[in-house]
């Protein structure tokens, strides 16, 4: 079945987001803005720390967070990705552009080449960006071009397991998720349901969203 039009989606894009306010304000809870400079400086940051990796590594290694994954897939990804990005913010792109089918978006044979190339493709997307407005496609529908300095991908060092094991585990919250709320060992109450489900029922609505 066709989902809404785009004009229906951005509609309902924005009717979530007056509903989230709403909660915002009827919870007083405070909304957090990263700013795009900042998270363009997160993008270009974390593609040179991998470009360092790149320079060196085995990169048939597969990746211990996401052992599916060569260290080479990875890294490809990632520099093909900015470049799609910038792509669409570019040519203010209506229908997201084929993914393999970008520019410059393989992985060069030369290893003395990668790290470049991963480098040149974070600064590629960061300068469009800058310089783009909107509106452009993105996976909820039309949007600023700001949008595309979200971050593609999250580089870290210590996992969940790691993190119990200092002393930082959120395990316990999970596990009290999964039972029932009377035998949680912490009250917790559901606040206004039916308007915090409406901006899920917009990605679901959505036919250009790209699944987790």
């Amino acid at each position: 079945m066709a989902g809404p039009e785009p004009a229906e989606r951005g509609r309902q894009w924005r009717r979530a987001a007056r509903r989230g306010r709403l909660l915002r304000r009827r919870l007083r809870v405070p909304l957090t803005v990263i700013s795009t400079d900042l998270l363009l400086a997160e993008v270009t940051g974390s593609a040179g720390t991998l470009a360092g990796i790149a320079a060196t590594a085995d990169l048939t290694t597969t990746v211990p967070t996401c052992p599916d994954w060569t260290l080479r897939q990875l890294i490809t990804h990632v520099g093909r990705a900015h470049r799609w990005a910038a792509a669409i913010v570019a040519t203010q792109a209506a229908e997201p552009i084929p993914f393999r089918e970008v520019p410059d978006g393989r992985l060069p044979d030369d290893p003395a080449e990668r790290p470049a190339w991963l480098r040149d493709g974070a600064a590629r997307l960061a300068e469009t960006v800058t310089a783009g407005s909107g509106p452009v496609w993105t996976p909820l529908g039309p949007g600023p071009a700001s949008y595309w300095a979200r971050l593609d991908a999250v580089y870290y060092g210590n996992d969940c397991e790691a993190a119990a094991r200092a002393g930082f585990d959120d395990s316990f919250l999970y596990q009290q998720f999964k039972l029932d709320r009377q035998d949680r060992a912490m009250p917790s109450q559901q606040l206004l349901p039916d308007d915090a489900w409406e901006s899920f029922q917009a990605w679901q609505d959505s036919p250009n969203k790209i699944e987790y």
